[in-house]
């Protein structure tokens, strides 16, 4: 038995399914189950109740469930207990993609002016993925755009910007509804990705499922696939914007949708910030240097 049988034990305690809990904890289907069978095999006993191929503690499981998060839970403390003891002089950052493809070299070269000493190390991901990081005290903090899922997550509310729908600059700019947009071939972010989660919100509140034909985690694929006529894009307007002025893609404007977010700072909630940690969150608080980002 280790500690990923526990956490996945206790994922799926608090789903309905395999599937669900595999969503959750971002890995596949079969490894789910085989980790349960591998848990039941070891201890001799049923964890788990199927009627109607849903998934129902049974009272060994709820029994096991009660020590499984504590073991979770003291392995948890004794991991924020190291990271407090560490170097103060690293700070381990995450950003998601658009935020750091974008954004956070104008953030890192301003903390590296006032902070010189300090070790900054950063991950760009998924929005999804840097919050499961966040929790596993593996990122100190993370800039994303989109919502944060996890009770355990503090959030701080930054400034906002948009989407925009592009297509192939041979097709002049037009209007669309959410309809029309959608029953095009669409480029979209990965499922995930705090870009996506807005998408898929926003056209699904305007009555438009989203089905995509081409999905990457690369924003500069999903451009270059609209420039070659491939379908509509929809992207952050910030990244589109030289791109339309170009004269490669020329943007749709979508009806009855708000493609419009907000970046938000994600931390633990007991995880108490460095000295260094909170200069860097004033520095991408303040977001006056966000224009200086060259395009």
């Amino acid at each position: 038995m280790t500690l990923r049988h526990l956490r996945i034990f206790a994922a799926l305690s608090g789903s309905e399914s395999v599937t669900a809990a595999s969503v959750k904890l971002g890995i596949s289907q079969p490894a789910v189950s085989r980790a349960l069978s591998e848990l039941e095999a070891e201890y001799g006993v049923k964890l788990f109740e199927r009627p109607g191929h849903r998934l129902h503690l049974t009272e060994s499981g709820a029994e096991l469930l009660k020590y499984a998060e504590r073991i979770i839970s003291e392995f948890e403390s004794m991991k924020l207990a190291a990271r407090m003891l560490a170097s103060k002089n690293t700070l381990d950052v995450g950003a998601s993609i658009t935020v750091g493809s974008v954004y956070m070299p104008v953030w890192l070269k301003r903390f590296k002016e006032e902070s010189p000493d300090v070790d900054v190390r950063v991950k760009v991901a998924s929005s999804d993925r840097l919050e499961q990081m966040v929790l596993d005290l593996e990122l100190d903090f993370a800039v994303i755009e989109g919502k944060a899922h996890q009770p355990d997550i503090e959030i701080r509310e930054l400034y906002g910007d948009s989407l925009c729908a592009v297509r192939a600059g041979n097709f002049p700019p037009e209007t669309m509804t959410a309809a029309q947009v959608a029953a095009l071939p669409l480029l979209l972010r990965e499922k995930g990705s705090g870009t996506r989660e807005l998408v898929d919100a926003a056209f699904g509140a305007a009555g438009a499922a989203v089905s995509p034909t081409l999905e990457s985690t690369d924003t500069t694929a999903l451009i270059n696939a609209a420039a070659a006529g491939l379908g509509v894009a929809v992207i952050p307007k910030r990244l589109a914007e030289p791109r339309i002025k170009a004269g490669d893609v020329v943007e749709i404007a979508v009806t009855g949708v708000d493609l419009r977010r907000r970046f938000v700072v994600i931390r633990h909630k007991k995880k108490t910030p460095s000295a260094e940690e909170a200069r860097f969150i004033e520095i991408v608080s303040k977001g006056e240097h966000i224009g200086e980002t060259a395009e």
